[in-house]
């Protein structure tokens, strides 16, 4: 038997590992179904692409290899690789040796736009259906796949491999599997600095605040997630405050045990300014990690008010599809900032209320995260911008170094590992005594201790004057108890949308009256515009695509309500729309606009 390679650095636009008789011949394919080559070198390679038995090692982004590169006019695409999953599924890696993107057989099959889309961006177009065709059929004809492991996302490949956003694999065996990353890559995944100078300028600005010690033993959660006992969820913490209370920084602060982001202003973390469908994407890139998503405040009206995504966070299954089985199940820790919680801007159900209750740990702020001026600082202000600095320098580090301890643990012993997990959660429990809580709120800060204990021992988290148990209890202590039922009454289209045009006061632009009359260019900031009519009565004029960027579910059934009740000006007719031809003293003049007769949403 003889080991058949061939890759890139040949003549040849396929690949084929693993053994196979000397007389094997493996054919590679363009897509217009000719034979590149047929003929092949024999190589005794041994095994092709393995990665030694290294703890972190970086592979190359294959989902996005030289993505971009115009092809050389002569240098045809066609299938270089095919392998078979851990899962049994089917995988190719399509295009040349400078410009190649994975993707699925179910993934051509169930969303072939998007497969189409990514290979367009590689620099190979297919718009005609026949050319498509032309790449299915030899998809569907190719008859070889290798065995191999398919890292299609971040997080646990198996309990003692891990994958990375940026696709570097850290890894507790000594096995020399190939591991192919097909995932998109990111570079905030990618470390920065040293983990000794993360500890060192933490400590010595962080040391006595205990929601320093909280959040980062709240960080290590995720990839602990997967050992777990199984009735623990994804957990969703949300810190609450006030403005400029510092929020933003510790949150940054937490995210920065995995990633970073000195461009963002936020760190390693996003906003909450995304769609109900876009949340699973969002998450996917840190699964078995930490999520941490700012202004909470941002979120879709709507979503806020149904509380959908506290249960979608909470739940580790994948959606299912008709027909289809269930997507694979996501593990996230969800640190989230807002000025107000999600148990109090959701309504509906009491019943309803309270299950999304039990599943969003709300952690409330009266003042400054930071109670005390670090030495060397004239405020806490000065004390927590600095924090961000250290944020942006400083990042990565630590994560890698407790999924490294955790694969080498596991892979020493995992039921003792699982068994610790579950120990450390029970004296948590024990120590707290009836709390008050839900049992899912005390179950988020018994997970929390446990991955800080265990980060602490293992040397990964900074020095501080309180106790892992001192500090997830200082934390517990912080959120709010709720006396009897939540339920609230559900709001009405008119009080949703009073809510929008609340939280949009600064960018609606008051154009005055016919007599006292204020003229403006249109602003891309301009969220809307209000209009005073002689008689009084104030209009507002919104473009309907701002609108429902605010409330993007349940829109159009709000507006009807709302034109059945006077409240919106609507066209008339046999088939009238909803938004009307904006009039001439309104800055948008003859575009469409939304005309609502409403009082002033702030009384």
């Amino acid at each position: 038997m003889t080991n058949l390679a061939f890759d890139g650095r040949s003549d040849l636009r396929g690949v084929f590992y693993g053994p196979v008789d000397a007389a094997t011949i493996e054919t590679a394919y363009r897509p217009n179904g000719s034979e590149i080559q047929k003929i092949v070198t024999l190589k005794s390679v041994g095994k092709v692409g393995n990665h030694g038995s290294s703890h972190f090692q970086k592979r190359e982004n294959m989902s996005s290899l030289s993505e971009g590169t115009p092809l050389p006019a002569n240098d045809a695409p066609g299938i270089l690789d095919a392998v078979r999953d851990q899962n049994r599924e089917t995988h190719f890696k399509f295009g040349t040796p400078s410009s190649a993107v994975w993707f699925s057989t179910a993934d051509l099959i169930e969303n072939d736009k998007s497969v189409f889309a990514r290979l367009a961006a590689a620099g190979m177009t297919y718009l005609t259906t026949g050319k498509r065709n032309s790449v299915k059929k030899m998809i569907e004809d190719h008859p070889h796949f290798r065995d191999g492991l398919i890292a299609s996302r971040p997080g646990w490949l198996t309990d003692i491999i891990y994958v990375y956003g940026d696709g570097t694999i850290c890894r507790a065996d000594k096995a020399a599997t190939e591991i192919i990353v097909t995932f998109d890559t990111n570079v905030r995944h990618t470390p920065l600095g040293s983990l000794a100078e993360w500890k060192a300028q933490l400590s010595a600005i962080g040391s006595k605040e205990p929601i320093t010690l909280f959040l980062l033993s709240y960080a290590m959660v995720g990839p602990i997630l997967r050992f777990a006992p199984s009735h623990v969820l994804n957990p969703y913490i949300e810190l609450i405050g006030q403005p400029e209370s510092g929020k933003t920084t510790f949150a940054m602060l937490a995210a920065s045990v995995h990633v970073g982001d000195p461009s963002t202003g936020i760190g390693g973390g996003v906003t909450w300014n995304m769609s109900e469908a876009s949340f699973d994407q969002l998450r996917k890139p840190y699964n078995d990690s930490m999520l941490f998503i700012d202004e909470q405040n941002e979120m879709d009206i709507a979503l806020q008010a149904s509380g959908k995504m506290a249960f979608k966070q909470a739940s580790s299954s994948g959606r299912r599809k008709f027909d289809h089985p269930p997507t694979e199940g996501l593990r996230v820790a969800l640190l989230s900032t807002g000025n107000i919680s999600i148990r109090e801007t959701m309504k509906g159900p009491g019943g309803v209320v309270n299950a999304v209750a039990s599943r969003t740990c709300e952690i409330f702020f009266e003042g400054p995260l930071m109670r005390e001026v670090p030495v060397g600082f004239a405020d806490t202000m000065s004390a927590t911008n600095h924090i961000r600095e250290i944020c942006n320098r400083q990042y990565g580090t630590a994560g890698r170094a407790f999924i490294q301890e955790v694969a080498t643990a596991v892979a020493s012993d995992p039921t003792k590992f699982h068994s610790r997990i579950a120990g450390l959660m029970t004296a948590f429990r024990a120590k707290v005594g009836a709390v008050g809580l839900p049992s899912r709120i005390v179950d988020t800060f018994s997970i929390a201790y446990a991955a800080g204990r265990m980060a602490q021992r293992w040397g990964i988290l900074p020095s501080n004057d309180a106790s892992v148990m001192d500090a997830c209890m200082y934390a517990l202590q912080l959120v709010p108890k709720s006396n009897g039922s939540m339920a609230v009454v559900q709001k009405s289209a008119l009080e949703i949308v009073q809510d929008v045009l609340r939280a949009k006061g600064r960018s609606l632009f008051d154009l005055g009256s016919y007599e006292a009359r204020r003229y403006r260019v249109p602003m891309p900031s301009d969220f809307g515009y209000i209009w005073t009519a002689e008689n009084g009565e104030t209009f507002y004029y919104i473009e309907p695509a701002k609108l429902r960027a605010e409330i993007s579910t349940g829109l159009s059934s709000y507006l009807k309500s709302l034109r059945a009740q006077g409240v919106l000006v609507a066209e008339e007719g046999k088939n009238p729309k909803l938004s009307i031809k904006a009039p001439r003293h309104v800055p948008v003049s003859g575009r469409r606009v939304y005309c609502l007769k409403i009082g002033d949403p702030m009384l």
